[in-house]
């Protein structure tokens, strides 16, 4: 593979939680990133032909982010005939009655959709997938030195944070904070993954690694970014796009917070939301089915995975070339037909011209 390779990546409407799939067409390769919903990664994954792949990172182990991994683990090689080849996770050294379910500060870790049996159940069946397949799992603090991923793709993944060293002193700061940092590369354009990582944790990491530059930049905890300089983020990372990973239900956590909103729309930088919280009016059942239906007349919509939310940009496919291009949405029908067409309160007051 060419140190160049164009990389595509893609970040799932999955709802309230995260899910990201990196692939290497020019290989076939595919890696995921966190995963919510295992049946959306089945679809995409398979929408794009993929014959290796290469794992399975977990950035941290918030029900969210993790929700749907032992379901993907136990069923990929049914539904893609082909292995998960290794499992990448850090995990904390806490009493058991605690681990998966420590807070983040506005309550987003503790599942609250779900009765606490079943994310127990949740956790534990990961937790048995990988005891029965433990020569697959590795640390994510273990890949900053020599990363135990194979293949070409292995090249596009820089894992950044967090080091052995201060997992303690950040899962101090709450489990948010250990969140995986990565760096995705392509070929001269590049996107940076924070995982929940909030400001205490966004301090040190950047201590640590002073240069965040990125093209595209996935905010970080849904766009929440309660008491700290937004704009601070935003200059040391200086994308041209943000994408936030977002349920309609954002408005029950401040998800995204309207600071992060007031300092996009100060900045030259083009902004995805996978769905639109209430904050733009998506409350309106109307709406949500209006807008499925406007995605449904297009010819792009395989890869859209809306759930009980109201999909805005859905889910959102970039590919890192010498420039980054936008596959998904088609920007003037996510302006013209999702935004202007329905949201008269929609808070993404970015100039498209």
């Amino acid at each position: 593979m060419s140190s160049r390779a164009i990389v595509q990546i893609a970040f799932l409407d999955v709802g309230q939680g995260d899910t990201i799939v990196v692939t290497l067409p020019e290989t076939g390769e595919a890696i995921v990133i966190d995963c919510l919903n295992g049946e959306a990664v089945f679809q995409y994954l398979e929408s794009q032909s993929v014959k290796y792949l290469r794992g399975l990172i977990i950035s941290h182990l918030h029900l969210d982010h993790f929700q749907g991994a032992s379901y993907f683990l136990n069923n990929c090689q049914k539904v893609l005939h082909i292995p998960c080849e290794s499992v990448i996770f850090n995990w904390p050294h806490v009493p058991k009655s605690r681990l998966g379910f420590l807070r983040d500060a506005d309550g987003h870790s503790d599942g609250s959709l779900y009765p606490k049996q079943a994310r127990v159940n949740f956790f534990e069946g990961l937790r048995s997938w990988i005891v029965n397949n433990s020569t697959v799992c590795y640390s994510l603090t273990e890949q900053i030195k020599n990363t135990t991923l194979i293949g070409p793709i292995a090249e596009a993944v820089k894992f950044l944070y967090p080091i052995h060293g201060h997992i303690s002193t950040l899962l101090d700061l709450g489990l948010n904070n250990t969140s995986g940092i990565m760096r995705i590369q392509g070929a001269g354009t590049t996107a940076l993954l924070t995982g929940d990582i909030e400001p205490a944790g966004w301090r040190h990491l950047a201590s640590f690694c002073p240069d965040l530059k990125a093209d595209v930049f996935k905010f970080s905890h849904h766009g929440a970014w309660l008491n700290a300089d937004v704009h601070e983020i935003l200059m040391a990372v200086q994308p041209s796009y943000v994408v936030i990973s977002v349920g309609t239900e954002g408005i029950r956590y401040h998800h995204p917070n309207s600071a992060v909103f007031a300092e996009l729309a100060k900045q030259d930088i083009t902004l995805f939301c996978t769905e639109a919280t209430n904050q733009c009016g998506a409350t309106h059942p109307l709406i949500r089915a209006s807008i499925l239906n406007s995605y449904s007349k297009t010819l792009d919509h395989l890869a859209i995975h809306p759930q009980q939310g109201c999909p805005c940009a859905g889910t959102v496919i970039m590919e890192l070339g010498e420039t980054v291009r936008v596959l998904q949405p088609e920007i003037r029908f996510h302006q013209e037909t999702i935004i202007n067409g329905h949201f008269a309160t929609a808070q993404c007051a970015i100039d498209w011209s």
